[in-house]
């Protein structure tokens, strides 16, 4: 009794080994791209100029203001025309 790998008669053994090795090249292309962009992100992050921590205090007090700001305008809004639906209806 033989042991391994069997083959469908009408499918040489060649053209399976062909088919793996195109398999093979076409994943180490795959994985050559990622190796790329990963060095890509790392150059990129390496350019990245960073707030300092004064910065980030008055964007985060402006980001705070303007979202206070907006919230108290949406609630205003909706309590006039709670109001005025309220008359209304």
């Amino acid at each position: 009794r033989r042991l391994g790998v069997r083959f469908p008669p009408d499918v040489h053994a060649e053209e399976i080994f062909t088919v793996a090795y195109s398999a093979l090249v076409s994943m180490n292309k795959y994985i050559g791209k990622a190796g790329q962009y990963y060095h890509d992100v790392i150059s990129e992050m390496r350019k990245v100029v960073w707030p300092s921590k004064d910065e980030i205090k008055e964007l985060t007090v402006v980001v705070l203001t303007v979202s206070g700001i907006l919230a108290l305008f949406t609630f205003l809004v909706d309590w006039v025309i709670n109001f005025v639906m309220g008359k209304l209806l």
